[in-house]
């Protein structure tokens, strides 16, 4: 009976954890569900098109939103000048696409729909950003569902065109922008206003280019550099496609921890951490993250496992490769918490260093490995790094931690 209140006590209060993974998850599928329809739609040479102006505004939406998502989830003010965060990603935002669509000799009309998805798609975070940080996570999940149906009608809807790469971006905007309308008509209805306001912008320009930076480091740097190095073996596009399932499987076991953590950092955001009860608080949610974890960490273990005897039956001579580094890319998740716990409590400084030296490390221990060891030497290299980074962040937790509950 113990057991049952226990379960009926711990769904109770993660309530917005489940809301917050039904959220990620939906908008993966919908995301998946429209890239897969793609290629089926455009002839080769539209897809290749179609894949770089992705690649571009994928680029551009990183770079222009920066730390801003991360800044709104934590921020306990009513009144937040969304409008002034939208202004500030278009200021970096219109040279960058002048740039990249002139050296990539992008049509204008195409040009004129990238500007189009960075400005909605920044919205769009943003809107889902400030119903996350008032910890509306149901309102958030319903938008997404909305933008599984819309992606479905748009592949129905595609289906009787005349399938041109220009007829699915103006698709793509033309949802987006019903998205965005649908989440502004939540942030309307709970009267808290600021959406349209400028007022104050700049005093979150600091944790905006903080986050930012880490953000990119962990985009750009541990993303392309492995890949960069990778080319330059003998396995190269093998060396890729190892690479790149490794990712998305250990991607697929992270996504669930990361949505417990993304909706606690509201709440960790409000918590005064000189207090003990909020002291003790985050220490609960740091010991029912780990435990959560392990479950993940267990089950990735499993589940890669038979799927590399069954689906993924081709990648079974580098099964080695695979599990090794998604069970080791999962378990290193394990500082996340950490990174949510210093990013809520606004001190995402102190991540700085650790994050530019770990990136300059990985870089340069590439360079000595890749020729000698190859894609064993590059893969143990990035879990080496990576490990560093994360004990690395736990001293600097741990530190931090005690100079601030003084």
């Amino acid at each position: 009976m113990n057991i049952l209140v226990g379960i009926k006590t711990f769904i109770r209060n993660e309530r917005n954890s489940y809301y917050n993974l039904l959220a990620n998850i939906v908008r993966i599928i919908g995301k998946s569900v429209w890239q897969m329809l793609i290629p089926f739609f455009l002839d080769i040479g539209a897809f290749a098109v179609y894949s770089l102006i992705q690649n571009i505004y994928s680029v551009l939406i990183q770079t222009t939103n920066l730390g801003t998502r991360q800044v709104i989830l934590r921020a306990s003010d009513h009144k937040l000048p969304l409008l002034g965060f939208l202004i500030h990603s278009l200021f970096i935002a219109i040279p960058q696409i002048v740039i990249t669509s002139f050296f990539f000799e992008v049509s204008w009309l195409n040009t004129i729909l990238i500007s189009t998805v960075v400005l909605f798609t920044n919205i769009y975070i943003n809107y889902v950003s400030r119903l996350k940080g008032l910890e509306l996570f149901d309102k958030a999940a319903y938008a997404e569902i909305l933008g599984l149906v819309l992606f479905l009608l748009g592949s129905v809807l595609l289906y009787f065109l005349r399938k041109n790469i220009t007829e699915v971006l103006v698709i793509e905007v033309g949802f987006l922008i019903l998205q965005c309308f649908f989440l502004q008509f939540f942030l309307s209805s709970i009267n808290h206003n600021g959406t349209f306001s400028i007022t104050g912008v700049s005093k979150y320009f600091k944790g905006i280019y903080q986050v930012g930076i880490i953000g990119l480091i962990e985009t750009v740097v541990w993303r392309f550099i492995p890949i960069y190095f990778i080319n330059q073996t003998s396995f190269k596009t093998q060396g890729l496609a190892i690479f790149n399932l490794s990712l998305l499987l250990s991607n697929v076991f992270i996504l669930m921890p990361q949505s417990v953590i993304e909706s606690w950092i509201p709440r960790i955001a409000n918590l005064n951490l000189i207090n003990k009860a909020d002291f003790d608080e985050v220490q609960k949610m740091k010991s029912r993250y780990h435990v959560i974890l392990i479950a993940i960490v267990l089950l990735a273990l499993l589940v890669i496992t038979i799927s590399l005897y069954s689906i993924y039956s081709k990648y079974y001579d580098w099964r080695f490769y695979v599990i090794f580094f998604s069970f080791f890319r999962v378990l290193f998740s394990f500082t996340d918490i950490y990174n949510a716990v210093i990013y809520a409590q606004k001190k995402e400084k102190v991540l700085i260093l650790p994050n530019i030296f770990s990136a300059v490390l990985l870089c340069v221990g590439m360079r000595f490995v890749y020729e000698k060891y190859e894609l064993f030497g590059i893969f143990a290299c990035y879990l080496f790094v990576r490990f560093f980074l994360n004990f690395w962040v736990h001293f600097t937790y741990n530190k931090n931690f005690k100079d601030w509950t003084k």
